[in-house]
């Protein structure tokens, strides 16, 4: 199972958008997204699924829930 960071950020990079773009997306800095990529900090429930919406990915999918 791959960490929560390396998982963002491989859904971002496969929706072909930048660390910047998703910011202006997220409405939040460049460096937040950075930090949730290495692991550094976590984003909130609520950004996460505006984060998710974003990269047009399911929480079950980055989150890698098996059911």
């Amino acid at each position: 199972m791959m960490d929560l960071g390396t998982k963002l950020k491989e859904a971002r990079e496969k929706a072909g958008i930048t660390q910047g773009d998703l910011a202006k997306i997220l409405d939040t800095t460049q460096i937040a997204i950075s930090r949730w990529e290495h692991n550094n900090r976590t984003p909130n429930v609520i950004t996460f699924g505006k984060l998710c919406q974003a990269v047009g990915a399911s929480a079950d999918d980055i989150l890698e829930i098996k059911i």
